[in-house]
C-alpha cells in the first residue's frame, strides 16, 4: 500500500509540474535533443517584445504505439510547437515580429525535426480569442500580420469564442451559437478570405468551402437550419477530396420523424446565387444514432444564373429514400381541432397566448398563412377585437409557409396583445374558435385553458402557424 501511494504521489507531482511549464509531451517521452531545444526555444521566446506567456507542445504525429509504432530517439519524428500569448494590448506588428524572430532562431538550428511557431491573444485557460499560425520549418509559412489583425477582429466580433488565420489565409472560428454564423460570414466573404471551418459550440455547424465564399443565401440556410428546426448538425462541405466531389449539405436528426419540417423547408427556400460563390448542390437528411440517409434532394436555387451541375460521384452502399416529396393538400375544418396551450404568457405590460392546430384525421393535410380567431363570453355572445399579421413584443413571426401535418401532428400559432389595467365592467372570453386560413370556415369553439385580459375592442397580433416548439418567443 506504502508503495502504491508513492507512485501514485511521484505521478501527481509530475503532472503538476508538466501542466505549470505548460509542456505536453506525446505518448512517448522526446529524446534529451527535442527537449532541450524546445526548452531552450521556450525561455528564448519569453524575452522577446509583446509576449506575455509561452507554451511548448511536444508531440509525434500520427503516433500510435499499437498499429505505428515509433521509436522515441528517432528525432525525425517529433513536432515541436511553440505558441507566443501576447495580451490584447500588444501591437499586430510587435507580436509578429516576435514570432518571426523565434521562427529564425530555431529554423536556423537544423536540429533535424519539426518545428512550429504561431501567436495568439487567446486565454490559455479557455481557448478563446484569436490565433494566427503557422511558421513552419517545412517550408516558407510566414504569418502576416495583415491575418493576425484579421483573426483579432473576428475574434471580437459578437458570439465569437476563438478564430484562427493560418498562412493560406483560411479563418478557422468558434462560435457560441447558430446565429453568430451570419456575421462572421459576412465578414469572410468582404475580406474574400477562404472559410476553413465555422464550429458551433451549441449544435454544431462545419462549414469548408474551396476558396470561395460560402455566400449570404447558403449562409442564411445553414442559420434558420441551425436555430429553427431539429437539426442536431449542419454540415456545409464544397470540397473536392481525394478527387472526390464534396459540394452537399448533411444535416443530423435525432429521428426520422423531425426530417419532414426540414425537408419542406428546403424544398420551398430558394436560395440566390452570385457568381464567384461556393455552390452546394446536394442535401442529405440522416439520423443521428444510425447514420442511415432518411432523404436527399437538390437544393432549390434562384437566378440570376443556376449553379453548374455536380460532378457525379461513386455509387455508396445503398441508402433509403422515402417516396418523392408531394406538398399535402390544404387542411379542412372537418381535419382539425383547436385549443389553447397552457396559460397566458406576461411581460412588462404585454401579453401572449399560444394556439394550437391539431390533425386529427387519418391523412397528412397542410395548413399556410395566418389563422382567424373569434372569442366568446360564457353565453356564447361575440367579443369584437381586431386581428393584424406580423411581430410583436413577445414574438417573432415567422411568416407564411406550408406547414405539413401528419395525423395526430400539430401547428402553432401566436396572439400577442398589450395587457388591459383593468377589466371590471367588461366581459372577458371563456372561450374561441379558431379558423386554420382567414375568410374559411372555423374549427368547432373550444373553452380555453386561462382566461386572458381580452376585452371588447382590443388589438391583437397574430403570427403565421409554424412548428411546434419553434422559438417565436423573445
Amino acid at each position: 500500500m506504502k508503495h502504491r501511494s508513492k507512485l501514485l504521489a511521484t505521478w501527481l507531482a509530475l503532472t503538476l509540474v508538466l501542466a505549470m511549464t505548460g509542456c505536453r509531451w506525446g505518448p512517448n517521452e522526446p529524446p534529451s535533443s527535442v527537449r532541450e531545444a524546445g526548452d531552450a526555444a521556450g525561455e528564448y521566446a519569453k524575452a522577446l517584445d509583446g509576449v506575455a506567456g509561452v507554451k511548448v507542445i511536444f508531440n509525434q504525429p500520427g503516433h500510435d504505439p499499437k498499429d505505428h509504432p515509433r521509436s522515441a530517439d528517432d528525432v525525425s519524428t517529433w513536432l515541436v510547437s511553440i505558441r507566443l500569448r501576447v495580451s490584447k494590448g500588444t501591437g499586430t506588428n510587435v507580436a509578429v515580429a516576435a514570432a518571426q524572430a523565434l521562427a529564425e532562431n530555431v529554423a536556423g538550428q537544423r536540429l533535424g525535426f519539426a518545428w512550429e511557431v504561431g501567436i495568439s491573444d487567446a486565454d490559455e485557460a479557455t481557448g478563446a480569442g484569436a490565433e494566427a499560425g503557422v511558421y513552419s520549418s517545412q517550408g516558407p509559412a510566414p504569418i502576416t500580420a495583415q491575418y493576425f489583425a484579421v483573426a483579432r477582429e473576428i475574434g471580437a466580433l459578437p458570439g465569437v469564442e476563438r478564430a484562427m488565420m493560418d498562412h493560406d489565409g483560411v479563418a478557422e472560428v468558434t462560435t457560441t451559437g447558430f446565429q453568430f454564423l451570419k456575421p462572421v460570414g459576412a465578414y469572410l466573404a468582404a475580406k474574400q478570405l477562404n472559410v476553413g471551418a465555422l464550429l458551433v459550440s451549441q449544435g454544431r455547424a462545419h462549414i469548408t468551402t474551396a476558396g470561395k465564399a460560402l455566400g449570404a443565401g447558403l449562409t442564411e440556410l445553414v442559420t434558420q437550419l441551425g436555430t429553427q428546426f431539429a437539426a442536431r448538425s449542419v454540415d456545409v462541405d464544397t470540397r473536392v477530396l481525394y478527387g472526390q466531389p464534396q459540394r452537399r449539405l448533411t444535416l443530423t436528426v435525432e429521428d426520422s420523424s423531425q426530417s419532414q419540417p426540414i425537408l419542406e423547408y428546403l424544398r420551398s427556400t430558394p436560395l440566390a446565387y452570385t457568381p464567384g460563390e461556393a455552390v452546394v448542390t446536394d442535401f442529405f437528411i440522416a439520423e443521428k444514432g444510425t447514420g442511415l440517409t432518411l432523404v436527399s434532394g437538390k437544393l432549390n436555387y434562384a437566378g440570376p444564373q443556376p449553379p453548374p451541375p455536380p460532378i457525379d460521384e461513386p455509387s455508396g452502399p445503398p441508402t433509403y429514400s422515402p417516396p418523392s416529396y408531394i406538398p399535402a393538400p390544404p387542411c379542412t375544418v372537418a381535419q382539425l381541432t383547436a385549443s389553447m396551450k397552457g396559460r397566458v404568457e406576461a411581460a412588462l405590460g404585454h401579453r401572449a397566448m399560444t394556439i394550437l392546430l391539431t390533425n386529427t384525421s387519418a391523412t397528412r393535410c397542410s395548413v399556410e398563412g395566418y389563422p382567424g380567431v373569434k372569442f366568446f363570453a360564457d353565453d356564447g355572445a361575440p367579443i369584437p377585437v381586431t386581428l393584424t399579421h406580423g411581430s410583436s413584443y413577445m414574438f417573432s413571426d415567422p411568416g407564411p409557409a406550408p406547414i405539413s401535418l401528419a395525423p395526430g401532428a400539430t401547428a402553432t400559432a401566436m396572439l400577442a396583445w398589450g395587457a388591459n389595467s383593468t377589466t371590471q365592467g367588461h366581459i372577458l372570453p371563456a372561450s374561441m374558435a379558431v379558423a386554420p386560413r382567414e375568410g374559411e370556415g372555423f374549427v368547432p369553439t373550444q373553452v380555453l385553458t386561462d382566461t386572458p385580459d381580452i376585452i371588447e375592442g382590443s388589438e391583437l397580433e397574430v403570427s403565421a402557424w409554424d412548428w411546434p416548439d419553434a422559438p417565436l418567443f423573445r
